[in-house]
Order: C-alpha cells, then structure tokens, then sequence
C-alpha cells in the first residue's frame, strides 16, 4: 500500500470517526471517547486553520487510512511534536512509516524547527517501531505525559534531527 498526505476534507469525516472507534486509537491517543461524528466534523475544520494536520490517503483508492500532524514547533528549542494514528485496516502494511517519512519532509520545511520527535508509551511496541524504522532515537523520558487508556504514564521521547 503506497500512501500520501493531504489536508483533510469533508469527505474524510465518515471514515476517521468510523476509525477514532478503535480500542488501539482510543489507548494510545487523547482523541475523545466516546469519539463521535462532530468531534471528526471540528478536527476537519481545525485542520484547515493548522496547515500540519494531513490525513493519509492510500493511493490507489484514494481512501483514508490515518492521521498525522505536526503539534507546533516551539521556537525556543526547535523542537516540533508530531503525532499520528493508522486506521484498524491499514495496519502492519508500512502505512505509518510512509506517512512519517513524509511527514520528516514536511517538518524540514517549517520555520525554526531542528528536530521532530514523537512521545510514545514505553508499552506501545507498534509505534516505537515505526518510529524506529523512520530513524528516531530516544532521547529522555517524561513523567507521566502520555496515555495508556485512561492512565497517565511516562513517554518516551523519540527524536530525530532535521
């Protein structure tokens, strides 16, 4: 599966709610729970006001199958926070670390950022693989600044230098 990054559209709604109702997207992510139609019709909106949120679209069938965006860059360190989630049925087929490769090139284009890096749960094996694969490195861990399902635990900090 080859994919793309675009900007969301309305068209996108129906299939990121029908995946925000994933046990996986729901424990590794703060999308609201329950998750539901208006919450994808507000992230929509909101995308097209922050130009880093990019819906990932297979190629092929030009159908969604993830998530990703850039949170912001903080201007003092350079430090730009990413995060993304790959749909129930496009996973364990090189989907999210298509999407985060290109998502490194985007994040090389914005003002002030040095380094993109990734806060993921010490338990979330997938995703510390993607990240990983794309070259990422651990660099420190946080107390208690991600999530578990509804526990708060420590991330670790993944990045890589742009």
């Amino acid at each position: 599966m080859i994919v793309t990054l675009r900007q969301p559209q309305a068209n996108d709604i129906d299939w990121i709610t029908k995946a925000c109702q994933d046990n996986e997207i729901q424990r590794w992510t703060t999308v609201p729970r329950p998750y539901l139609r208006r919450h994808a019709e507000e992230y929509v909106l909101q995308s097209h006001t922050q130009p880093s949120i990019f819906a990932v679209i297979e190629l092929a069938t030009d159908l969604g199958v993830g998530m990703i965006n850039i949170h912001g860059v903080d201007q003092a360190t350079g430090e730009a926070v990413a995060g993304y989630w790959i749909a129930p049925w496009a996973r364990r087929r090189g989907v999210a670390t298509q999407a985060l490769q290109q998502l490194i090139e985007h994040a090389r284009t914005l003002p002030g950022a040095t380094t993109l890096t990734l806060k993921i749960s010490p338990a979330n094996v997938a995703s510390r693989g993607t990240a990983a694969k794309s070259g990422f490195v651990v660099v420190r861990t946080e107390t208690q600044t991600c999530h578990d399902g509804d526990t708060a635990t420590d991330a670790l900090i993944y990045s890589l230098p742009l």
